[in-house]
């Protein structure tokens, strides 16, 4: 009897708890849109920084940063948060849009290696919903399989028996086929770490370490992928195929 009172006791408190929180998320982005639309995009960012330090995430948070840092003129911050907010939305309008008035305030302009196109269409493929996207459509069809099976399994109808057969094994192959590609977004993901300079410029080195001589100069707002981490320095690959070496505190990860 005491086990049960105090396990219920520890629900209580931690749903209280919750709600607390809860609470406090919505008013640090209330104080942050109001900040906002008075522009006061210091005082906006640090509300949603809050929320972020809280561990709380979400597309129109990082939406709403990457405006702030751009009404600031922190463009490497900016791009670093609209890409953020694309990597949970990746069909956002409205972020797309930002990120590429963000992009041509960039003062390098890189070339990318052309793909072949079957990588490129299947990266197309992968990024086209994100991990979020494809897992929501692996629901989805689950969901859509149980009712048909159940339907199946209940009705009493012999043509609706065979239609929700058909229906339920086109059904089946989609959700394979989806499983599949949430696997695959998600490898493609953990496989590719992008990053984004923040500091106005930054020489790249040959080798980690200050002594080592410059491979190329970059500034502010270019996205390259991650290679390697040695001792505070990451091995950096730019779109163009250049690689060097950069000090950690010049970049930031997606």
């Amino acid at each position: 009897m005491i086990r049960k009172i105090l396990s219920l006791f520890l629900f209580l408190v931690m749903i209280s708890v919750s709600a607390a929180q809860d609470s406090r998320i919505e008013d640090l982005l209330s104080r942050g849109n109001n900040a906002y639309q008075n522009e006061n995009f210091e005082e906006a960012l640090k509300y949603y920084n809050e929320i972020v330090h809280e561990g709380y995430s979400g597309s129109r948070l990082y939406y709403n940063i990457g405006n702030c840092y751009f009404k600031l003129n922190k463009i490497g911050y900016a791009i670093l948060n609209y890409e953020k907010a694309l990597k949970i939305s990746p069909n956002d309008e409205d972020t797309k849009f930002n990120l590429s008035v963000a992009n041509a305030r960039i003062i390098d302009r890189i070339k990318e290696v052309p793909k072949l196109f079957i990588f490129d269409w299947w990266e197309t493929i992968l990024s086209a919903f994100g991990v979020t996207g494809w897992a929501f459509i692996v629901v989805l069809f689950f969901i859509s399989l149980l009712g048909i099976s159940l339907f199946w399994m209940f009705t009493k109808v012999q043509s609706f028996k065979q239609i929700s057969f058909m229906v339920g094994g086109i059904n089946l192959g989609l959700l394979v086929i989806s499983v599949f590609l949430l696997t695959a977004s998600i490898n493609h993901e953990n496989a590719n770490d992008y990053a984004i300079l923040i500091s106005s410029s930054a020489a790249a080195k040959v080798s980690p370490g200050t002594k080592s001589n410059d491979a190329f100069i970059i500034h502010e707002g270019v996205k390259f992928s991650v290679q390697n981490y040695v001792n505070g320095w990451y091995e950096i690959k730019l779109p163009d195929g250049k690689v060097g070496w950069l000090p950690e505190t010049t970049l930031e990860i997606i």
